[in-house]
């Protein structure tokens, strides 16, 4: 028994790079996988990856229809998914120079589809599901003659640190504890580097539940840096408690 077996996978900007890379991985532990990028010319390699038991969708993930299509494939062909990984990066940066279109092509790309496809999906997934997205070291570091790449990148990482906290009542529905005051939902942010995983720990409490008072409470948002990453890239896991 392989550790995904019977899991189901949507995988996007997943014809290359670390994407590919992670379908790869996916589909030796026994996941089925959707994958959707724009490369048509990888549908052979990608198709042969995922075999049978996985479809390749050709298309734009800064166009609504194909992340519809993603969801609804996964749905229709599958029943269900468990995994969602965001994966899609470019790369283009002129610095200062930067144009705006390639500065909204670039966070449409690197950041804004996460956002878009995780909305979207966040309705089908079941408890225990898992949203994954690609980050990088350029999220924390500055680096010569990049700019835009890094941005994106940094704004991905918050936009995983207030996605836990707004995913994290659909996992853990708000109960009431013995006094009739709601107990607290929350959900954990693991990050994990090619050097290996760690919990941060962080429990996102969520402002209005009651169960402390004010003066008591810890911060809403106490994660306070960027864990270090060792390599070119991480990912950062949401994983409801």
């Amino acid at each position: 028994m392989t550790q995904l077996s019977g899991k189901v996978a949507v995988v996007t900007g997943g014809a290359s790079l670390i994407g590919l890379a992670i379908t790869r991985r996916f589909v030796g532990e026994g996941a089925q996988v959707i994958l959707g990028d724009r490369n048509q010319a990888a549908r052979d390699e990608v198709e042969e990856i995922i075999g049978d038991n996985g479809r390749y969708l050709v298309g734009d993930v800064t166009d609504d229809g194909f992340l519809d299509r993603l969801v609804a494939t996964a749905v229709d062909d599958f029943g269900r998914f468990d995994i969602v990984v965001n994966a899609p990066a470019i790369f283009d940066d002129d610095g200062y120079d930067t144009t705006w279109e390639l500065w909204h092509q670039a966070m449409d790309v690197n950041m804004i589809s996460a956002a878009r496809l995780t909305g979207k999906a966040a309705h089908h997934l079941p408890r225990g599901g898992s949203v994954v997205y690609m980050a990088s070291v350029s999220a924390a570091v500055s680096q010569p003659d990049r700019m835009v790449y890094n941005v994106t990148k940094a704004a991905l990482l918050m936009l995983a640190k207030t996605g836990a906290q707004a995913l994290a009542p659909r996992a853990n529905p708000p109960q009431m504890d013995r006094t009739g005051r709601r107990r607290l939902a929350g959900a954990v942010i693991r990050e994990t580097t090619y050097g290996g995983d760690r919990d941060t720990g962080l429990r996102l409490r969520l402002a209005g539940t009651g169960l402390r008072p004010p003066w008591r409470r810890r911060p809403a948002s106490p994660f306070g840096r960027v864990a270090r990453v060792q390599g070119d890239a991480g990912d950062v896991h949401l994983q409801p408690l």
